[in-house]
């Protein structure tokens, strides 16, 4: 049986007021009827409640709402969550406090190098931790194939970072690629021998 993956809040309120609503139902039958009339209202006004706050939070901070994974482009994510803006203001404001305090040194440290170095090593991650990341599941799976969609989704990585790791790896002969001779299209599978 598949694994129903909850990976955005939407998903996760709908769970929790479905609960919530068959809970509330079965309690309802259980209550004495003088109860049974206050109860009703709650169960129809609490769904309400959950859902206003939902959009009053979906209003006011959206962009907390999506996790890197939902963006084609991790670029967009980082933006999304002013994580570059905050770092290179952070980074600004110690190099002037540490500019007042060694006014009197000969020796400047070079801070826009280093502004540089932190922003670029947040905007890429390296290849080889995409590498690690796939060559690990496939090794816990040894026997199995998965379609490049399928590990995209398992392990949370982009479709090019993905497609990357498995040529990368089939170049180093670590993985197999190979066709399902089962299927009538043509689907490329990846995977260990066992």
């Amino acid at each position: 049986m598949d694994k129903i993956r909850v990976d955005n809040p939407l998903t996760m309120i709908s769970i929790f007021s479905a609960a919530a609503e068959g809970f509330a139902l079965y309690a309802l039958i259980k209550l004495p009827p003088e109860i049974q009339s206050l109860f009703i209202y709650f169960v129809m006004f609490f769904p309400t409640l959950l859902v206003s706050l939902f959009f009053i939070a979906l209003f006011f901070k959206n962009e907390s709402l999506y996790a890197p994974s939902d963006y084609i482009n991790q670029e967009h994510y980082l933006d999304a969550q002013k994580i570059k803006r905050t770092v290179s203001d952070t980074i600004d404001e110690f190099k002037t406090e540490q500019d007042e305090d060694t006014s009197g040194q000969k020796e400047k440290f070079n801070w826009d190098d280093l502004k540089s170095t932190i922003l670029q090593s947040i905007e890429t991650s390296p290849p080889e931790l995409d590498e690690l990341k796939v060559y690990g599941y496939l090794m816990e799976h040894k026997g199995e194939f998965f379609t490049a969609r399928g590990l995209k989704h398992i392990l949370y990585l982009t479709t090019p970072k993905i497609n990357a790791a498995l040529e990368r790896l089939e170049q180093k002969g670590l993985i197999l690629k190979g066709k399902d001779p089962e299927s009538e299209i043509d689907v490329l599978l990846w995977g260990i021998n066992k």
